[in-house]
């Protein structure tokens, strides 16, 4: 009586192994459309014979067999053919089955609508037509075809007549979906609700959605104490109709209150309109009308729903809501821009029905298809609850931002993957408004055109010849740029796209990642999942789940690959055990699934945490990681590069004992694609170990990631990260997370916390490390901000404050050991371009030259550097102190707490605990009040206002990269300045300052002396900023104004760093040097050309010494007379200038004047090995000047583009081009 729970294996023909079981279904047609899919077959007929080559043509004799042989059928195939030849050749027909007289093809279409259609499209080819009474529908499954029709146009319009959306016009009335593109009611509701739907305004309903999701768990924690089970369908249209009654019209259906809680009677009448809408639709006109008591329900139902809404309505236009906009005070309030018309009242009540039925039913369904496939599948749950608890922690109560779900990039691409393969909607219905040839075939005036979205998603040229894997990756940008625009459109597309599509994208990642963070919703053995044949939408059926909470979870295997999820049409079909019931399409529970949920929970790693830093970015970086992991309790320890332990051994070709938990981390930045001072060491052990096969397996069974500090603007920007990430492998290394880049030009911070939120996703999902994050500190939560990063108590004191020498030597001292500054005497100090310091800034730029005299201990050379500790201006500090409340001469103690700081670059972590210090002197001396703040600063401010829409301002410039970046780094804006823009901001405290900011930093320039003139002294060359900012602030450069206001016998903490070394002048002095240095990029040559006239008045002979000097004018021609004079003793043998701002005279810079001597240049590089040096911006003059060179080489060493780029880069690692560079 019923085949359809019996399984028969099938062979291909010749063929002994490689059989599939094939379920037998309800008919042959379904058992033959089986086995074309379990075999990969093409769709075209086959036959089927027994053991002893007896066709088989019916479901009874294949029964008798029990095994079978499947091979082609040529006729079928010629017939195969013929409709093919419909798409491609002259032929202009559309195919289909016949219809049958009056009804049409609706057999077809009452039930098991998805696996007919699919059946027709499998016979037929991608485009067939199908009648419905009289009218002929066209289902369209080709992409090309597709994007035709699903685009707004005089051809193809979406008109609601005569269909299944006309049905829902009676209760939908005008609302966006159920309108004709041509009606003025569609076009003014699509304007006025669409901003309503924007990412601005999606923001404001999180807060709601958060509350009916959180409202959702309370519900399932009862489920749970009573040991029921929970249906995951019927939950789950409770859920998103109870988010959409309250984000819509502010409207608590109550039936999230508990497992008992009823329907509410809107949800009832709305499902009572629903299923008489569907009977309505396959039914004779006649017999619509006669069917007075289905009528009357239908007209019941429908007055119901509409006088709900009213009241909600009236209510609110009585008393407007302050407090937030929902989407029915948007309706209320939204105006044409043009005309000032606005929504009437009923199409106020046709939209909200609207949007409460096209809203809930599909989210629903999604939802619902998702936590079938983590049953299926729990490496993709397990993906997705790791990715939430890398990016909201796990606690339940707080909100995510706009930013932390558009950072869930694997959970969205999860969700899109569930939409493609269990699309709620099936089909996108068009009217096609004239005869049109399109994809070959003749669509004609009045035909209803289907774009069936179940086969769309399945078309293997665009989705592989697996199509119906389930695979989340189909969603990584770069497959999605390679694919067909409408090959994916669960939303539809184009102007009638769904308008809430965010809305429920938004939805959907919130649910996911706050019950999977809760709850596993498991699948018992023996339950049946099935799905409703006669729905207009997917819908899953008999979805009954157990909750498992999460600490109940027993361990799981990991997969090596993410397995598959077949699509509906082609699942394994068990067993119904009541006998009745639509078709079960969805496996049930098994022992492989049951197995499949096991994943591994290997021992912690070890973690050994090393750092290169200069500048101090990386090693705050690193220290930060390092905290993060003793808080998680793990095996940790940090070192500097060259200070690692374990060097020793592996530089003599010992490998470390490994018991393969070891995990490397290394965080560092790149000078001039060198290692940093503290990385020297390390890089000469990877540049042997790399051409040594016998150390090919020192850190065998060492996982590693590196994390790369840098700026973009530098050409040789992560070069020594990339270096160390590439070299590892052949070492035996393993990379666990590809290399991470931050780069300063940008928001480094922001690259941190987001390459940091992978990793620990990674760690999530290989070791079950269940901490917060990675790195607390950088959340973007209220109390990270307040309780991990305030760690000061600051107190009045009646101890006596140091002097302002003795603060400025505390803040000094504070960088030791790594930094060891010393006092350095100012013994000449003078300006030699611009106005005067109590002048307006104009052209010139103001540059000062200064010389220091240096204690015996330091020693130098020609190139290198001296850096120097600022102070902040007086000026700022008072200005400062004045907008929040400082007294200056408040005398206050500094206590740091037992746990330390959070942020080791703060400024709290400069200043001396214990002693007394004013306010003054911490201002001044220790805290860094010109770099913009960072986005934890700014979300931090935002807990110190109670003022609503700056709080809202505040929080949304934290959250958003792009906010941040424009509003803070492109504007440059200081503390100071945002306080002055968010005024509730009343005043901030001590603790909060130093807590939040960073330290005042030293800053480095190149010495402008040589030590064979100037043994005791170093000279700068610095170049004062005092500019405009992009807000229109006056603003001063910290350093260079600080040093421009010294005298001399003035004193300033420094020292002597030393430059990389190629970027010294070459001991032999018969080497020619070309230098290319503008403005204050000049400085370091200065010293190189009194290095060479030393060697000169020694009697050495001197290869040609050659500069290129860029300024804007003669007026700020630097050191103008001495460098003419060292042309006339011959020490110096050519110098060219480029001016650029000279009243009458072309615009000219270094590098025109490099291509002009471009054959004297490539003479000196390829006969006499001169070497280039270049000192100045990074951002343009140094690439522009790399550019010229590459040219030289093209033209004049007649070499092509990419072997001109060989010899730059030839020259670049042996020492013969070399950029002293900064921007």
């Amino acid at each position: 009586k019923n085949h359809f729970n019996m399984e028969i294996a099938v062979f291909l023909s010749g063929q002994e192994t490689g059989g599939k079981l094939i379920p037998l279904g309800s008919s042959f047609e379904d058992f033959l459309s089986a086995i074309k899919k379990a075999h990969n077959l093409p769709s075209e007929a086959i036959q089927l014979k027994d053991a002893s080559g007896n066709e088989l043509k019916t479901l009874d004799q294949v029964k008798a067999a029990r095994f079978a042989y499947a091979l082609s059928c040529p006729v079928a195939h010629e017939k195969s053919t013929e409709a093919k030849t419909a798409q491609s050749g002259p032929a202009k027909v559309i195919p289909g089955p016949t219809p049958r007289w009056i009804v049409g093809n609706i057999d077809l279409l009452r039930e098991n609508q998805i696996q007919n259609i699919q059946k027709c499209f499998d016979q037929y080819g991608p485009v067939f037509a199908l009648y419905l009474y009289n009218e002929r529908n066209v289902y369209v499954g080709d992409a090309d075809v597709a994007e035709e029709v699903l685009r707004e146009s005089d051809t193809f319009s979406k008109i609601v007549k005569d269909n299944f959306l006309s049905e829902l016009k009676n209760f939908t009335g005008d609302g966006v979906f159920t309108t004709s593109t041509h009606e003025h009611n569609w076009e003014l509701g699509h304007k006025l609700l669409t901003p309503g739907f924007s990412l601005a305004q999606m923001k404001n309903y999180i807060p709601d959605i958060v509350d009916v999701t959180q409202r959702l768990l309370s519900t399932f924690d009862e489920f749970h104490k009573r040991g029921q089970r929970v249906d995951v369908k019927n939950w789950m249209t409770r859920y998103t109709l109870s988010a959409l009654g309250q984000c819509a019209f502010g409207y608590d259906f109550h039936m999230l209150d508990s497992p008992d809680a009823p329907e509410h009677d809107f949800i009832k009448a709305l499902y009572t309109c629903l299923k008489i809408a569907i009977r309505r639709q396959f039914s004779f006109r006649v017999t619509t009308a006669l069917s007075i008591r289905q009528n009357m329900e239908y007209r019941e139902a429908i007055k119901l729903m509409r006088t709900i809404v009213k009241e909600v309505l009236d209510e609110r236009r009585k008393n407007p809501s302050t407090e937030k906009v929902d989407m029915l005070t948007f309706m209320i309030n939204s105006k044409d821009p043009k005309t000032g018309e606005q929504l009437s009242d009923d199409l106020i009540l046709d939209n909200i029905i609207t949007f409460m039925i096209a809203g809930h039913e599909t989210t629903s369904t999604l939802l619902s298809w998702t936590f079938y496939v983590f049953n299926k599948y729990p490496d993709v749950e397990a993906r997705i609850r790791q990715e939430a608890i890398s990016i909201l922690g796990n606690d339940l109560s707080k909100t995510p931002t706009a930013q932390d779900l558009g950072k869930m990039e694997y959970t969205g691409r999860a969700i899109k993957e569930c939409l493609r393969l269990f699309s709620p909607i099936t089909q996108v219905g068009k009217k096609c408004l004239k005869k049109v040839e399109l994809g070959g075939f003749q669509f004609e005036e009045g035909d209803t055109v289907k774009v069936y979205i179940y086969d769309l998603h399945r078309q293997k040229k665009h989705w592989g010849q697996i199509a119906e894997a389930f695979d989340p990756d189909n969603f990584l940008p770069e497959r999605v740029k390679a694919r067909h625009p409408s090959a994916f459109v669960p939303f539809s597309t184009g102007q009638r796209a769904c308008i809430g599509m965010q809305f429920a994208l938004y939805e959907a990642k919130i649910a996911l990642a706050y019950i999977t963070r809760k709850y596993f919703l498991s699948l018992p053995m023996g339950v049946s999942v099935t799905h409703n044949p006669f729905a207009p939408t997917l819908v899953p059926v008999g979805l009954i789940v157990e909750l498992v909470p999460r600490d109940a979870i027993p361990e799981r295997k990991s997969t090596s690959t993410l397995p598959l999820v077949p699509p509906p049409s082609s699942l394994e079909k068990k067993e119904d055990k009541s006998g009745e019931g639509p078709a079960s399409l969805i496996s049930a529970h098994d022992e492989s699934l049951e197995e499949g949920r096991r994943i591994s929970r290997l021992p912690p790693p070890k973690f050994t945490i090393l750092f290169g830093s200069n500048g101090g970015c990386s090693s705050a970086f690193a220290s930060r990681i390092y905290e993060a992991a003793t808080r998680a309790k793990v095996e940790a320890v940090l070192h500097p590069l060259d200070e690692w332990p374990l060097l020793d051994k592996l530089e003599k070709g010992e490998a470390p004992s490994s018991d393969g938990s070891e995990f490397l981390l290394i965080v560092t930045s790149t000078y001039q694609g060198l290692p940093p001072d503290n990385a020297v060491r390390f890089n000469q052990f990877l540049d042997k170990a790399q051409t040594d096969p016998k150390k090919s397996e020192l850190l065998k069974g060492w996982q590693y990631a590196v994390f790369g500090c840098g700026n973009s603007n530098w050409r040789t920007y992560q070069q020594y990260p990339t270096k160390i990430s590439s070299a590892l492998p052949s070492l035996g290394a393993t990379e666990f997370v590809s290399r991470g880049e931050g780069d300063a030009d940008q928001d480094i911070e922001t690259d941190w916390v987001d390459w940091g939120r992978g990793l620990h996703g990674e760690l999530l999902l290989r070791y079950n490390l269940l901490q917060p994050e990675v790195d607390s500190s950088s959340g973007s939560k209220p109390d990270a901000v307040s309780v991990d990063l305030i760690r000061v108590k600051i107190e009045a004191s009646t101890l006596k404050a140091l002097s302002e020498s003795e603060a400025r030597e505390a803040s000094a001292k504070s960088f030791l050991p790594a930094l060891k500054l010393v006092e350095l005497e100012v013994n000449e100090a003078r300006q030699v371009a611009g106005p005067p310091l109590d002048q307006t800034p104009r052209e010139p730029r103001r540059v000062v030259h200064l010389e220091f005299s240096i204690p015996s201990p330091l020693k130098y050379v020609a190139g290198d550097h001296v850096e120097v500790l600022p102070s902040n201006q007086p000026d700022l500090v008072k200005s400062f102190a004045e907008r929040v409340g400082y007294n200056l001469d408040q005398v206050v103690a500094v206590e740091v707490a037992k746990e330390g700081l959070e942020n080791k670059k703060s400024a709290a972590g400069a200043i001396p605990a214990g002693v007394g210090l004013t306010v003054k002197s911490i201002l001044t001396f220790f805290v860094d009040l010109q770099t913009p703040p960072s986005r934890k600063a700014v979300l931090a401010l935002s807990l110190l206002t109670e003022c609503p829409p700056e709080k809202a301002r505040l929080q949304a410039i934290s959250e958003s990269s792009e906010e941040y970046s424009s509003y803070i780094l492109k504007g440059r804006r200081t503390l100071l300045e945002l306080l002055n823009d968010f005024k509730s901001v009343e005043t901030i405290s001590l603790a909060w300052l130093v807590s939040i900011q960073n330290r005042l930093s030293t800053r480095r320039y190149s010495i402008s002396s040589a030590p064979d003139v100037h043994p005791n002294a170093v000279h700068a060359t610095v170049g004062v900023l005092h500019g405009i900012s992009p807000t229109g602030r006056l603003h001063l450069g910290v350093c260079s104004n600080f040093l421009a206001s010294n005298k001399k016998g003035d004193k300033v903490w420094g020292t002597v760093r030393p430059c990389q070394d190629a970027f010294h002048p070459p001991d032999d002095a018969t080497v020619p040097i070309i230098m290319i240095g503008p403005g204050t990029g000049v400085a370091p040559f200065r010293g190189f050309i009194q290095h060479r006239q030393a060697q000169l008045k020694s009697g050495a002979k001197l290869g040609e010494t050659i500069l290129y000097f860029g300024c804007r004018s003669h007026e700020d021609f630097l050191y103008k007379d001495e460098l003419e004079n060292y042309v006339k003793e011959g020490v110096l043998t050519k110098l060219f200038t480029a001016f650029s701002r000279v009243e009458g005279m072309e615009k000219t810079y270094v590098q025109h004047q490099i291509l002009q001597n471009g054959d004297e240049i490539w003479r000196l590089l390829s006969e006499q090995n001169a070497r280039v040096y270049v000192c100045g911006d990074a951002r343009g003059m140094a690439r522009d000047v790399g550019t010229t060179f590459e040219k030289i080489v093209q033209l004049y060493g007649k070499r092509n583009e990419q072997l001109a780029l060989q010899y730059l880069s030839a020259m670049r690692e042996n020492g013969r081009y070399v950029e002293d560079v900064w921007g």
